[in-house]
């Protein structure tokens, strides 16, 4: 909420129209409840009624053995390929605004 109003302050927005995020699988976030959240927050500033979108980035890591970047599935983390255990989380903790649609 606060990247929003001031964004919309700075640009001398009168209307934020739609929210567009970017949320991780793994962001631990409930969509439910996060839009249940902004609209609460969201009365009273240029935000009210905003539409929310919310792209899900799915989750995929890197094998720091082999290199291969692979979507991990049910919580399996082992590498596919060469089925080493270590690797780095490419995608699926993020939590962004993307886009800002205003008047």
């Amino acid at each position: 909420m606060d990247i929003v109003k001031d964004y919309a302050a700075r640009n001398q927005a009168k209307k934020v129209k739609k929210i567009g995020l970017r949320i991780g699988a793994m962001a631990g976030v409930v969509e439910e409840s996060l839009r249940f959240s902004f609209h609460m927050l969201a009365e009273g500033t240029p935000a009210e009624g905003a539409e929310i979108a919310i792209e899900t980035v799915p989750l995929t890591g890197r094998c720091t053995k082999c290199g291969r970047v692979f979507p991990i599935e049910g919580y399996n983390f082992w590498c596919p390929d060469c089925k080493d255990g270590v690797l780095k989380v490419e995608t699926g903790n993020e939590m962004q605004v993307e886009y800002l649609d205003m008047e």
